[in-house]
């Protein structure tokens, strides 16, 4: 599922573990100011990827050095520098644990790791990020920034819909015998958000065209679109085609995965299927979280089917029935428009759907279930049946 979220629902979360750390904040379409005036104002290719996902910064001021074999590194307010294996941020290992579980407690991530291979530092950001489902972040140097001298960051793609850890980086240190800094107020990374399905086989299907004679008539007529006639246009303005995509991402909709329009908002179908599923859930006091477990999903993606933001194929609804211990047809009964006159039965079964996925309907079956005596249950739903009686009823 790589949809985009909901208006409301943000495409990535970021955590912010260190304290004072300066927040992540949107990419700069100018680059941070470092790319030319010419380009910014007529160059849309660049502007759009400076502008491509999200700046993350240094928790703090720290440098590094890198002698040819080890690496030692400072911090602003240190008193020297220090041999450079595994270090935690300064005093955040104790802040840690005075917030973590019990049984999380002792594991904090490491701000700086100096890998066995020669001049490999690993840095954490102080984050941690957490993607829509079906999303990934693309973690990378600031796009279309001045390369600093001292280093070279790697290239990951993290699958952050499902791997909630640190958001860090590998540099790989290019001078030697001299102080690396990294400063708080820069970036050091760009994250850019990537469909996790273009991240494995989708990227097979691609072809070439190896003679120029294998160009086809239309592809021709988009070649004379694009180069010939805005050059032959005595009246072309300059940073046309810039100006020109602008106003079509803005006005573009929002496509759906198969590449249709995605206009619908929640179905009515899709919401009830949602809720039978909550109610069925809560019946076996089962938590989003475990049954989420169960479908090797995120819990998120479980909140969006019980809320039918998203819709469920046959296939994982097929899952959730044997997750639940139901059938997929339970989930159907009493759906608007379905075919057949609405049973009693039906009928009674959404309007408890509809109670159950209130608050004070979730309270109400967790404290019945909390009483052991089973006689005290039966008196207790009998009392309930007679103040739920008509004064018509006899």
């Amino acid at each position: 599922m790589d949809e985009l979220p909901g208006r409301d629902e943000p495409l990535a979360t970021f955590f912010r573990l260190v304290p004072d750390a300066r927040l992540p904040q949107r990419a700069d379409r100018a680059a941070a100011g470092m790319m030319p005036t010419r380009a910014f104002r007529h160059c849309d290719a660049l502007t759009t990827a400076s502008a491509f996902g999200w700046y993350v910064f240094p928790p703090i001021q720290f440098s590094l050095i890198w002698d040819g074999s080890n690496v030692i590194w400072t911090y602003e307010g240190a008193d020297g520098w220090y041999p450079l294996k595994t270090a935690q941020f300064p005093g955040f290992a104790d802040r840690f644990d005075q917030v973590a579980p019990p049984d999380i407690k002792g594991f904090s991530p490491p701000f700086l790791v100096a890998f066995i291979e020669p001049g490999i530092v690993q840095i954490w950001s102080g984050l941690i990020a957490r993607t829509a489902p079906g999303w990934n972040l693309l973690v990378r140097p600031p796009a279309n920034f001045v390369r600093h001298p001292g280093y070279e960051a790697y290239e990951g793609i993290i699958a952050t819909d499902r791997w909630f850890g640190p958001l860090f980086t590998n540099i790989r240190l290019a001078r030697t015998d001299v102080p690396i800094s990294f400063d708080p107020e820069m970036p050091f990374l760009q994250v850019q958000p990537v469909p996790a399905s273009l991240c494995g086989a989708a990227l097979d299907r691609f072809e070439t065209v190896p003679e120029m004679a294998g160009l086809r008539a239309e592809d021709w007529d988009a070649f004379r679109t694009t180069v010939v006639r805005p050059n032959t246009d005595p009246h072309r303005q300059r940073g046309q085609y810039g100006a020109a995509e602008r106003r079509r991402r803005k006005h573009k909709p929002t496509m759906s995965r198969a590449g249709r329009t995605k206009s619908r908002s929640v179905n009515a179908i899709d919401q009830h299927v949602g809720q039978r599923i909550r109610a069925q859930r809560l019946l076996k006091g089962m938590s989003q979280q475990a049954l989420a477990g169960a479908l090797d999903l995120t819990f998120q993606q479980v909140q969006k089917y019980e809320r039918g933001v998203n819709r469920i194929g046959a296939g994982r609804l097929s899952q959730i029935a044997a997750a639940l211990g139901t059938s997929i047809g339970f989930f159907y009964e009493g759906a608007p428009g379905a075919s057949g006159p609405e049973s009693g039965n039906d009928a009674r079964m959404t309007s408890l759907t509809g109670f159950l996925a209130t608050k004070n309907g979730q309270q109400l079956v967790r404290s019945f279930e909390a009483i052991p005596d089973g006689d005290l249950r039966q008196r207790i739903l009998a009392l309930m049946a007679a103040l739920s009686r008509r004064p018509t009823e006899k």
